[in-house]
């Protein structure tokens, strides 16, 4: 009989032992998908990246960020301020910051 019990008492507690694993991957899954706001801050900052090497001056380097505002639909003000609203969210902040990385190949 004792053998009857524990052998049922595994089986009730597996389903939620499976139940829970699926919803914490699923939780996790969701946390790492970057929105489109978020994306377009991603896209943003790795083109003003890369243009730093590539002005000539002060003037051309102005030229190329207002170019880069543009294409995404932004602002100077706008990429700071969002730039700043991250530091509210830290959790959110490492997963768009580790995507610039990745795009970048930082190490």
């Amino acid at each position: 009989m004792k053998s009857v019990n524990r052998h049922s008492s595994f089986v009730v507690r597996f389903p939620i032992l499976f139940i829970g694993m699926i919803l914490f991957l699923i939780s996790c899954k969701k946390s790492e998908v970057l929105n489109d706001e978020e994306m377009t801050y991603v896209k943003t900052t790795i083109s003003l990246s890369k243009i730093r090497g590539e002005a000539q001056d002060s003037v051309a380097l102005l030229h190329k960020q207002d170019s880069i505002y543009r294409l995404y639909k932004t602002s100077k003000t706008d990429y700071k301020t969002k730039t700043v609203s991250y530091a509210d969210d830290a959790e959110r902040a490492a997963i768009v910051f580790r995507a610039i990385n990745d795009s970048l190949n930082v190490r």
